[in-house]
């Protein structure tokens, strides 16, 4: 496991740095073809560097983030379309942020915040993803007893659950930041 972790941070560094020559390609090249040639070569790197990781939990999370996250935001990003590009004075760090996580930062939401009884039913349905993914995990704990074909079944969900809970964790961490930062730009202003 400590070779995993070990991969892992070495493929995060990885897209660290490859994300900041896209910012600087964002900064220095006109948008459409030009810029589309400068971010192929990371668009390909980002479907290569999750077959670095062999273990479930962190390929799956790794492969939806940079592979299937950032390489469309990438994609869009070249022709000056998508989340990257409506502002072109987005900063480094929200560029890193908006470009490899499920969020999408708005200055002016157009739309007001999710009315109280929203609210209560996405916690009703997060409270029982929860307590689905408790049951599955004590049922993985007794696995030697389940034939393999109802383990292989039962591995959709739990990756499912997995990775929704992390992105829900993600967009509460992202959202909390967002919000830290406006109250002290008012407070500053």
């Amino acid at each position: 496991m400590e070779g995993e972790i070990n991969n892992f941070f070495k493929v995060w560094i990885l897209v660290l740095a490859s994300l900041s020559y896209c910012y600087v390609v964002g900064k220095t090249v006109s948008k459409g073809t030009k810029r589309l040639i400068f971010v192929i070569p990371i668009v390909c790197l980002f479907l290569m560097l999750p077959l670095k990781l062999t273990s479930v939990n962190l390929g799956v999370t790794t492969s939806f983030f940079i592979t299937w996250l950032a390489n469309f935001k990438l994609l869009l990003f070249a022709y000056g379309k998508g989340p990257l590009a409506l502002d072109p004075s987005l900063s480094f760090g929200r560029f890193l942020v908006i470009s490899c996580l499920p969020i999408d930062i708005r200055e002016n939401p157009s739309h007001k915040s999710p009315k109280q009884k929203r609210q209560k039913k996405w916690h009703l349905r997060f409270t029982i993803k929860l307590l689905v993914l408790a049951i599955l995990i004590s049922v993985f704990n007794c696995k030697e007893h389940l034939h393999p074909k109802v383990l292989l079944v039962l591995y959709w969900p739990l990756v499912y659950i997995l990775v929704e809970t992390i992105l829900a964790v993600v967009a509460a961490m992202a959202g909390a930041h967002i919000y830290t930062n406006c109250i002290r730009y008012v407070r500053s202003s």
